[in-house]
């Protein structure tokens, strides 16, 4: 994007790319924080109706309103919304990513660096966990400068997956 003495994409590349992009991406964007899990889904069930799409992303899941019904716990209330997203993503025959951020990590008392995140760490439930058909957490090691992503849940592991790990170092030089 920018001059300078490493490659850097030129201009057709970068039209291909952006073309790419608008071909095989559907941005739904709410302006205000008062959006619920049901307007998500009713925009997103428009979406697979006009135009195909195999895969919802929702990020992030901080942002969206949880108002929780009088005499329903938390725990309950987000098993609920993540019973209703698997019934979606079965009649739609999608893949729903839902990007949670964890509550805050605690440091180790050793190391002083913070722990490696599980999906038992998202703020709310430890349904994030037990629902999950596939668990993936990212994690930056500031002492080593890379960034981790662990896939620490593979309900059908094999031919879906494995869990694992990939350490991903950021390239200066090129961005």
């Amino acid at each position: 994007f920018f001059k300078g003495a490493n490659p850097r994409i030129d201009s057709m590349d970068l039209n291909s790319a952006k073309q790419f992009v608008a071909d095989n991406f559907n941005f739904i964007s709410f302006k205000d924080a008062t959006t619920t899990i049901d307007e998500v889904l009713n925009v997103a069930k428009s979406v697979v109706l006009r135009k195909g799409i195999k895969s919802l992303t929702i990020d992030p899941w901080n942002k969206l309103c949880h108002t929780i019904p009088a005499g329903k716990t938390e725990t309950t209330y987000i098993n609920d919304v993540l019973n209703k997203l698997a019934a979606f993503k079965k009649l739609y025959s999608l893949h729903i990513f839902v990007v949670a951020h964890p509550r805050k990590i605690e440091k180790d008392k050793k190391t002083n660096q913070y722990q490696v995140p599980t999906l038992y760490d998202i703020n709310g439930s430890a349904n994030f966990y037990n629902q999950a058909d596939n668990g993936i957490t990212v994690y930056r090691d500031f002492a080593m400068k890379e960034t981790v992503v662990y896939v620490q849940k593979v309900r059908f592991a094999g031919w879906m997956g494995m869990v694992g790990m990939a350490i991903f170092k950021y390239n200066h030089l090129n961005g």
